[in-house]
């Protein structure tokens, strides 16, 4: 009785322990045995994995043009509102516009907005009034917008 082989990732298969060979009608000579396309190739176990994962693929569903927008809106969104609260507290102004500074790009860093709220800031520290306090909530509205568009935004400060 023949025993079964079974190996990772291929579908089962009958093991031999020694190669038959099948007499021919004449009896001459022995035929050369005939192989199966994809009897266990590289190649064909590397395409089945592929046919695998295209076979899973195509089951998911893609999103449509409209669900991919508002996704990104909504991400966005949530980006700026995450660094509208990461910048709600003054006295950390100054270490998180040095997180910022540090990790975007020269290119890509609102100077004049990090340096306005670096200002307004420090106006809010030194004395809380209404006049401080809208400068300070606009400055902040603006720099959350610019760092949440930025390409190389920091995923989160510590």
């Amino acid at each position: 009785m023949a025993r079964r082989k079974v190996t990772r990732g291929s579908p089962p298969r009958l093991a031999r322990s020694r190669k038959r060979t099948w007499p021919t009608a004449s009896g001459s000579a022995p035929r050369a045995r005939v192989r199966r396309a994809g009897a266990g190739d590289g190649e064909d176990e590397k395409g089945n994995f592929l046919g695998v994962y295209f076979r899973e693929m195509s089951s998911l569903e893609v999103l449509s043009p409209e669900k991919e927008l508002a996704l990104a809106t909504r991400i966005f969104r949530l980006r700026q509102e995450f660094w509208k609260d990461l910048l709600s507290y003054p006295p950390f102004i100054d270490a998180i516009i040095a997180l910022i500074e540090s990790t975007i790009d020269s290119d890509d860093t609102p100077d004049n907005a990090l340096s306005a709220m670096r200002e307004t800031s420090r106006n809010l520290r030194d004395r809380e009034t209404r006049a401080n306090k809208d400068a300070f909530e606009e400055v902040r509205i603006k720099l959350a917008a610019a760092v949440a568009g930025s390409t190389s935004t920091p995923s989160s400060p510590t």
